[in-house]
Parts: structure tokens; sequence; C-alpha cells
């Protein structure tokens, strides 16, 4: 009888213990998670990048000013489904040396929610081991993409790319060279780092397909400052065709080749979107119609870039906003994504926003085209353009998607 007891009481604890678990479960609160690092309890995203801002190529500290440019007018306006954004950059001086430690800060003491945007191939490259072996979410990095995406090749869940492979800009190029303006003779001016070289393996593979003859090859250290010579190479070389692939040294490379009787046609990288590079065309109007760009943007004066342009013109009245500009097509990336991910009250987290990101299929986002992301490809921005110098500012020819990407 005593046994019988015993037992009978054990279960009606086990009742209770289960009852009062029930009770405690639903008791709490309904909104608490799990922190997130680089989120806080108010909801601030805190995002960073390694990005030069002095050195060699300080220039870029514009798209850097862009992008918290935008961040600062959505957080003034309440954020984006109630989160706002904390963007750290820290300056590498696109040192790869120094990109290790940076991106070793933003991670290990800055708690950053991902890396965003960070910029140069260099850098990336020399970053790309610990931001794999850490499973670092890092979101459009500035620099080639085949970095970390390959084609064919399923995408790390980590990494969502920004624009196309560089070769892809080349092809583009060389193919509307060939096409376009019956060349047959090509020289290549470049930078002796991973971006510059990057370019020279892709105009060679691309002019061998095309039966295009690279007539030079001419590199230089991102520290040269005796531009001369480098010029008159490209006008002795006589190519139909000079290939541009640097923003150090380029219109100074633009100018002593002109100078030494250069008449053939030139095909620059996005960066002479810019300022600066726009006025050194200026001043050669013979480069009407001899100079292109391949690139991925709307230009700044666009009804796409209109809120870009004013929020730009306001904050920094004296600088160029063509070069600043993929800041704060980037950062608009990433507003939207976060407001896709916590739409419906979801709290914001890597696999939710990485579902958001792999949600978008050909979308025009402030400027840029055919932006796509899904589980088989993280390629990003999937169009280009090419721009043809026309004695005074661009005309832009239609978007394309990528030919690598086709």
């Amino acid at each position: 009888m005593r046994s019988k007891r015993l037992i009978a009481g054990v279960a009606a604890l086990a009742t209770a213990v289960t009852l009062l678990a029930g009770c405690s479960t639903e008791s709490a609160p309904p909104n608490e998670t799990t922190p997130v690092q680089g989120i806080s309890k108010d909801k601030v995203v805190k995002v960073g990048a390694f990005i030069a801002q002095s050195g060699p190529l300080a220039i870029v500290k514009a798209i850097k000013d862009a992008a918290a440019l935008k961040f600062d007018e959505v957080n003034k306006a309440g954020g984006v489904n109630g989160y706002t954004f904390d963007y750290v950059a820290l300056d590498d001086q696109a040192d790869p040396a120094q990109t290790v430690t940076a991106v070793k800060q933003l991670w290990e003491q800055d708690k950053v929610f991902a890396l965003f945007m960070p910029y140069g191939s260099g850098s990336n490259n020399a970053a790309k081991e610990y931001v794999l072996e850490n499973k670092i979410p890092l979101l459009f990095p500035f620099a080639s993409a085949d970095i970390y995406l390959k084609k064919g090749e399923t995408p790390p869940e980590n990494v969502f790319g920004f624009f196309p492979p560089y070769g892809d800009f080349l092809s583009g190029m060389i193919a509307y060279a060939q096409s376009e303006k019956k060349v047959k003779t090509i020289a290549v001016v470049h930078t002796n780092d991973d971006t510059g070289m990057t370019s020279v393996t892709a105009i060679k593979a691309i002019a061998a397909q095309l039966g295009l003859e690279v007539v030079d090859d001419i590199g230089f250290d991102a520290t040269e400052t005796n531009f001369a010579p480098i010029g008159r190479r490209v006008a002795e070389s006589r190519a139909d065709a000079t290939v541009l692939w640097a923003i150090t040294g380029s219109t100074e490379i633009l100018d002593a080749a002109e100078s030494s009787g250069y008449k053939g046609l030139w095909f620059g990288q996005d960066g002479f979107r810019g300022g600066i590079y726009l006025k050194a065309l200026q001043d050669h109007p013979d480069l009407a119609n001899r100079f292109f760009l391949s690139t991925y943007l709307s230009p700044a004066s666009s009804p796409e870039s209109k809120e870009f342009l004013e929020a730009w013109k306001a904050a920094y009245p004296n600088e160029d906003p063509e070069f600043s500009q993929p800041g704060w097509v980037a950062a608009s990336l990433l507003v939207d994504a976060v407001k896709k991910a916590t739409a419906k009250g979801k709290a914001l987290d890597w696999p939710t926003l990485q579902a958001a990101l792999n949600s978008y299929d050909n979308a025009s986002v402030a400027g840029v085209q055919g932006v796509t992301w899904n589980a088989e490809s993280h390629w990003g921005i999937t169009k280009i353009a090419i721009w043809e110098f026309n004695g005074d500012s661009f005309d832009v020819t239609s978007f394309e998607t990528a030919p690598s990407l086709k």
C-alpha cells in the first residue's frame, strides 16, 4: 500500500513539474532572442570595412563617405523597420599587409555583424582565408568577385558579391573594340597588383579567343611617379587600342601618351567616371569617340541616381559625385535587404538576411541593374555597359548581362 502511495506521489510530482515547465515557457518574453554579434538590443546594426583613406589610393575614401551618407540619411529617418546602422571603416591604406590586422579588429574587437564593402582586390585576397575560416558574413566586397566566387561552384554561404568579375568588364570591352571599332592590336597598361595582373590575364585570354594581338604589356607599381616613359611606350606600341586598367597614375599616363602622339583608342576602367579622370579626358578634346569604359552604374545625373546626387551635393558640394557613387549604391542595397529581412516584425540575424538576399532576382536598386542572388549564384550586379566619351561627358549604351554570367 505504501509502495502504491509512493508511486502515486512521484507521478503527481512529475505532473506538477511538467505543468510548471509549461507555465514557465508560456510566460517567457515573447520577443526574447539569442544575442547576435553586431546587433544591439535597440536594433543598431554594426557593419565594418577596410578601405583606403590615406596612402596612394586615398581617393577611394569618397566611396566610404557616400556609404556613410546613405546610412546617416536612413538613421535620421528612423531606420528601416526599427533598425539603424553603425558603419565602421578602418584605413588599411590598400596595403594587404595591414588588411588582416584590420579585419581581425573589426571581427574580434569591434564585433561587427558583417564586413560591408571592404575595398580592393589585394586586400580582399589577403583577408580571404580569415573570412572563410571564421565564416564572417561578407557583403559586397569592392574587388574582383572571383576572389570568393567561381562560376559553376556553389558560393560560400557567408559571401555575397557586388559587381561582376573584372574579366566580364574586360571581355565586354574587347568584344566591343573588335566588333564595333575593328581593333586588331591591343596594348595593356596596368598596376602590378592583384587587380592589374588579373586584368592582364583576362585580356590576353579574351584577345586570344577573338584573334587579337596584344602588342605590349606595360606594368607599373602604384608608387610610381615618373609616367612619361610609360606614355612614350604606349605611343611607340602603335596599338589600335590601349586598355588602361589602373587608378593611380592613369591620368598622367593618358596625358603622357597623348603628348607623345598616340592616336589609338582607349579603354579605361570604371574609375574614369570620377571627376578628376573626366577632367583629364576633357583636357584632350580629340579623345571624343576615342575613349570608352565599362561600368555597372547609371550616371549620377540619371533619374535612377537622383536621390544620391541630391544628398551628395548637399553634403559635399565641392566634391565629385561620380567616383563616390558605388558607396551609396552598396549601402542602398544593404538597407533594402535589411528591410526585406525584417518585414512583418522578423528579427534580424544572418539567416534572415541571407534569405532576403537570396530572394533578389534581376532587381534594379539605386542605379544598378540585374541584381541577383540565389543559392547557386552570389554575384550580385549582373549587368554591365559600355560608356563612350563625347568630348564633355559620356554617352551610355544599354545594359547587357555580363558575358560569363549568361
